[in-house]
């Protein structure tokens, strides 16, 4: 499974230079950090409220975020804040120099540093607990839950909350990027009839599987059926057709309705049957990423508009746990979407008015701490430590984080 208690750090041996970085900036971390306690926690948050609002409010016109906080809570950027060498290992990577950059980074420090800025107390404090039975019958992990600020909205028929657990996840990019994926965990038996009701109530049109029904044991409970149609209580779910696509990627179509209502779903999901839990892909296998990669690019562009009301309905996403493979996989479309719409100059006119501060807002700082602003340009650290302020432990291993590197290096190599 790749729950938190899997975790793993035998991708690479660490160097002595970044071992003596990675303390430095431990120590930068531990001292602005909040303290370990609930009541301390709360004292911590209300003291540095405004602090926090004051630095958000810098980025809240910017259209898109390579570096920067998430959009609706982000405590790691605001412990990075308080000391330039360590925000700067948020700073965008050029595409043009993303060879020599990347033979450069630290990647075991930068990734331990991802973990120590985004599992503090105040994160810990941020998930959504609730101490019955019931609740835990939902988890398939006991120890992966979601955040409370973006847990996934889904209701029953009197208008009461039920609960899945799955968290809304925003792509750097205002309005058009925001809940613009779902990552969950695989459903347990229990948990299968809530789960189609995510699916229904939020209007998903693709699911990207990314595990297997059976990992050693098994890792998600069956949620569909290939050839005749399923009840998961309200919810009816016809299969359409099933394909191969690709070496390792299954896509079955899914007619999906309620009995309650006259809307009919089309629900598509591409399921990778060959990526390994707690492992990246390999570089032969990278053509399958490219195919899923196609899919959702096709099918987010083909929704294009600025306004917010028309945003795509969001993709869901699931592994085991929801969280490695999941996160990595969000990550790798994040670094790709972004970097596209810099390539093809989708807010410029944005871009200029922040510079000639027609929007008020003084991004002097920002220019001079984060620059060439409208140049090609990705932050794989970035986009990793928004999506685990999104949802905890996402990219859980060191080897999804090194992929994500690696798997970019082969994206520009191709375009």
């Amino acid at each position: 499974m790749d729950s938190l208690d899997d975790d793993d750090d035998s991708s690479s041996s660490s160097s002595s230079s970044s071992s003596d970085d990675f303390n430095v900036f431990n120590d930068t971390i531990t001292n602005n950090t909040a303290p370990q306690s609930v009541a301390g926690t709360e004292a911590f948050e209300d003291e540095h409220k405004q602090e926090k609002q004051e630095i958000n409010a810098k980025y809240e016109h910017f259209p898109l975020i390579v570096e920067g906080p998430e959009f609706n809570k982000d405590h790691s950027f605001f412990l990075m804040h308080k000391n330039a060498d360590i925000a700067s290992l948020e700073k965008a990577i050029l595409a043009e120099d993303f060879d020599k950059e990347r033979e450069e980074r630290l990647l075991d420090m930068e990734f331990r540093i991802l973990n120590r800025v985004c599992h503090t107390m105040v994160h810990f404090q941020g998930l959504h607990r609730e101490h019955n039975q019931e609740f835990k019958a939902q988890n398939r992990y006991n120890e992966v839950l979601p955040y409370k600020h973006n847990l996934v909205e889904v209701r029953d028929k009197d208008g009461n909350n039920i609960y899945v657990n799955g968290s809304y996840i925003n792509i750097p990019i205002r309005n058009f990027g925001e809940r613009a994926f779902i990552a969950a965990s695989a459903p347990v038996e229990k948990s299968l009839n809530n789960f189609w009701e995510m699916i229904f109530q939020n209007k998903v049109p693709m699911i990207v599987m990314l595990c297997n029904i059976e990992e050693k044991s098994i890792v998600c409970e069956k949620y569909w059926d290939d050839e005749t149609p399923n009840e998961f209580g309200e919810i009816t779910v016809k299969p359409l057709s099933v394909t191969g696509e690709g070496e390792k990627i299954i896509k079955r179509v899914f007619e999906v309705s309620k009995e309650s209502s006259d809307e009919i779903l089309t629900v598509t999901q591409l399921h990778h049957t060959n990526w390994l839990d707690d492992h990246a892909p390999f570089s032969e296998e990278y053509q399958d990423i490219d195919l899923l990669m196609k899919y959702v690019s096709e099918y987010r562009s083909s929704h294009f508009t600025e306004s917010e009301s028309k945003r795509p309905d969001p993709i869901l996403v699931h592994c085991s746990a929801g969280i490695g493979r999941t996160g990595t996989f969000i990550a790798l479309h994040c670094l790709v979407e972004v970097l596209e719409a810099i390539k093809k100059g989708t807010y410029n006119n944005t871009w200029g008015e922040l510079k000639g501060n027609d929007s008020g807002t003084d991004i002097s700082e920002i220019v001079e701490r984060f620059h060439d602003f409208e140049k090609p340009r990705f932050s794989p650290f970035g986009v990793t430590r928004r999506l685990k302020e999104q949802r905890f432990g996402m990219v859980k291993t060191q080897k999804q984080y090194e992929f994500l590197y690696s798997y970019m290096g082969h994206y520009l190599n191709k375009a």
